[in-house]
């Protein structure tokens, strides 16, 4: 029986590859991330909307490998109880690789990422929302290898009197920054190793998280503004090497102070053209504590149903992890 259920999310997860939180996915529709997530910054547990998306957009049809049932009548199987009080959603990613260091290396599967995901709408203009990730270490994943300031949960309550209203978010969740991307192994937030034999260093890790508030106005179809300040336990894990001389390095904090709080602005323009058929957005985000700052800039092109071309720029000033990618 538990091969039985791993081998259908497995395929559930397959079937939705396409239409995960991809930025992509905006560009080819002309939808705002908050059009089928939860939150405004996209990523994490969707809505009805998203989730349908999964059955129009998916590389293999649902249908085609019995999971068709997963969409429901009203195709809103991931909604429960009346006017859809809960909503749930998974997310499973898993990864081959292989080490190019050996001819005899072995190819290995590694889980990126294994997420449950729920929210419950107590009012109309409040909501309360989480996750698990079931692989992280704190659950007794010995084997698992997480990065420093990734974290196992998250949850947030999130307050909006009604749709022309700014969303605030209070919790534990992730801060704002830049565009939210679905690959765990893009460089954006990354620095890799300088001679290419040590672990990369994570700035900014998969499923990060901190406490903190966050004011998102939504509202304008082609205007995204939001502001936030948070704590700094999670960021303050994070170090980064510093290399004294060519043969000669160490790790040293990213932090000089763990007690200083994070703020973060963003701000994305999503204007589209020639009877909506060409859809872009432009924005950047200011991610800064005490004597580090991350400055993201981002846009995209799409045609829509067709193509779509992505460009992401970050520059951090702390000294050992200053960049531009």
């Amino acid at each position: 029986m538990k091969f039985i259920l791993l081998s259908a999310l497995l395929l559930c997860t397959l079937s939705v590859e396409r239409a995960l939180s991809l930025p992509q996915f905006s560009l080819i529709t002309g939808n705002k991330c908050q059009s089928c997530h939860i939150n405004s910054q996209g990523g994490g547990l969707r809505n009805d909307l998203g989730w349908y998306s999964w059955n129009e957009q998916s590389l293999i049809d649902p249908a085609s490998v019995g999971l068709g049932w997963l969409y429901g009548e009203n195709n809103t199987c991931n909604t429960f109880l009346d006017d859809n009080i809960l909503t749930v959603g998974t997310d499973l990613r898993l990864q081959f690789a292989r080490g190019h260091a050996s001819e005899n290396a072995q190819r290995k599967l590694f889980p990126m990422q294994s997420s449950v995901y729920a929210a419950i709408r107590a009012t109309k203009w409040m909501q309360f929302e989480g996750s698990v990730n079931v692989g992280h270490k704190r659950f007794g994943n010995t084997q698992t290898a997480n990065y420093p300031g990734q974290q196992p949960w998250t949850a947030s309550v999130i307050l909006q009197p009604s749709v022309t209203m700014p969303q605030l978010r209070a919790g534990f969740f992730m801060p704002t920054i830049g565009m939210r991307n679905d690959d765990h192994t893009k460089l954006i937030w990354h620095v890799p190793s300088k001679d290419g034999t040590s672990t990369q260093t994570s700035i900014i890790p998969p499923l990060f998280a901190e406490f903190g508030t966050e004011l998102t106005y939504d509202a304008t179809k082609w205007l995204t503004v939001s502001a936030g300040v948070f704590g700094s336990n999670s960021l303050s894990e994070m170090t980064v090497t510093e290399y004294e001389s060519p043969n000669s390095s160490s790790q040293v904090s990213l932090l000089s102070s763990s007690n200083s709080p994070s703020v973060v602005v963003r701000a994305v323009a999503w204007p589209r053209f020639f009877d909506e058929e060409l859809n872009t957005y432009i924005g950047g985000s200011v991610f800064t504590n005490d004597d580090f700052t991350l400055i993201n800039g981002f846009a995209g092109i799409g045609l829509t149903d067709k193509a779509s071309l992505m460009f992401d720029f970050a520059t951090s000033d702390k000294k050992a992890s200053e960049r531009r990618v």
